[in-house]
């Protein structure tokens, strides 16, 4: 497989969303348009915690990609399980003591979420290229 159509693979699978994975089986109403509300956001929150995790060359914890995208943590440790999950990222095996002196993962981009994060980047310089001229 090329590697551009490797790298598209990859921005569809951050893209997924399950929204029955998002809420209970015999979830309300309200219940089930929240989920479906917070699904339009998951794509942009994966790609945020994605590049914040880039801007941490040694990894990071959880806190520390929450204050490198400027987003909450609430925000990031979701998305966390998530792209682990996509083998996006990797558990470095190393600790950190967060603000509450309890241990937390230190995370590291994978091969693969390198590639996201560098294609997403050539594309951001891409649109802002265009937008001035």
């Amino acid at each position: 497989m090329n590697e551009s159509k490797q790298i598209m693979d990859l921005i569809d699978l951050v893209s997924q969303v399950n929204v029955k994975k998002m809420h209970h089986r015999s979830a309300p109403d309200t219940e089930r348009a929240a989920a479906h509300k917070v699904a339009q956001t998951l794509r942009g929150r994966r790609l945020e915690t994605l590049q914040a995790l880039s801007q941490l060359p040694a990894g990071g914890t959880g806190d520390k990609i929450a204050q490198a995208a400027g987003l909450s943590v609430l925000s990031i440790r979701p998305r966390l399980t998530e792209l682990q999950e996509m083998d996006l990222i990797k558990d470095t095996g190393r600790r950190a003591k967060n603000q509450w002196q309890n241990n937390e993962i230190i995370w590291q981009l994978t091969e693969a979420g390198e590639k996201i994060c560098i294609y997403h980047s050539k594309k951001s310089k891409e649109c802002q290229t265009r937008s001035e001229s």
